[in-house]
């Protein structure tokens, strides 16, 4: 479970805009503070199913017609 938050630097008037990224774990809290909101990383999962951990994802070889 990831959440990954970006928050955006910067006036807009004579500055350039800069995002800055945050990465959120199992077991943290995601904090919006422009709208005054905490949220734990596992209640923005809660009613999601994950497929289990596949330790070979990504080595696999494609088959090939």
């Amino acid at each position: 479970m990831i959440v990954q938050k970006m928050t955006r630097k910067g006036t807009g008037e004579s500055d350039w805009f800069q995002w800055v990224d945050r990465w959120y774990y199992q077991g943290e809290s995601v904090e919006l503070e422009t709208i005054g909101l905490t949220i734990p990383v596992d209640d923005i999962y809660e009613k999601v199913t994950l497929p289990p951990l596949d330790p070979f994802r990504g080595l696999r070889k494609r088959k090939t017609s």
